[in-house]
């Protein structure tokens, strides 16, 4: 697992905190880099559970995963 930035771990709890305003309910996914290194990051308001992917693929079978699970 990669170390986050400063940038990265500000914008995940901004990210985190409009969530208790917003009540939206959809999976959030947004990514960031790293020296030249994308990291997918992923929020699920319905669980509160979060991931990090390497690969837009793993962001596709988490969200393909999320949507059959409900």
């Amino acid at each position: 697992m990669q170390a986050t930035s400063f940038k990265g771990k500000l914008h995940d709890a901004w990210h985190r905190f409009t969530e208790l305003f917003a009540m939206n309910t959809e999976p959030h996914v947004w990514k960031t880099r790293n020296r030249g290194h994308i990291l997918w990051h992923t929020y699920d308001p319905n669980t509160g559970s979060s991931a990090d992917f390497s690969s837009e693929d793993e962001v596709r079978i988490w969200l393909e995963e999320r949507y059959y699970a409900h």
